[in-house]
């Protein structure tokens, strides 16, 4: 969690500042993924995060195997998302996406599309 400062002008010129918390994008992603348990066990997908990796540029990755794939969602610190999903038997591209994201909801709403292409995946036929 970070924290904000905040700034309000009273109408009789009173100046109040008020200390908040904030959640990251990379926080989020673990609130995702804690939102989403009931889903992966119903679809027995095993599904990892990462802690907050790196120096310079922070990130964090999810992991998710099921139904054939195994997809990686790649989050920067700065809203830089990468979703993609390798079919494990023929080794291709299933999925593979880039975004960039600016809030939670965005982010939110980014990672469902990719948990429902997982989930809907259907490799093709040879």
């Amino acid at each position: 969690l970070g924290t904000k400062l905040k700034a309000v002008i009273a109408d009789n010129g009173a100046v109040y500042i008020t200390l908040g918390f904030f959640m990251s994008l990379l926080d989020h992603l673990q609130t995702w993924k804690d939102g989403k348990s009931k889903i992966f066990a119903a679809e027995r997908f095993v599904v990892s995060i990462t802690p907050t990796l790196g120096n310079e540029k922070k990130a964090r990755y999810v992991e998710i195997d099921g139904n054939g794939l195994l997809g990686r969602a790649t989050l920067w610190e700065d809203g830089s998302l990468e979703l993609e999903a390798l079919d494990k038997e023929s080794e291709q591209t299933a999925i593979q996406a880039s975004h960039v994201i600016a809030t939670a909801a965005e982010l939110g709403d980014c990672l469902n599309w990719w948990l429902s292409e997982i989930a809907i995946y259907a490799p093709p036929e040879t």
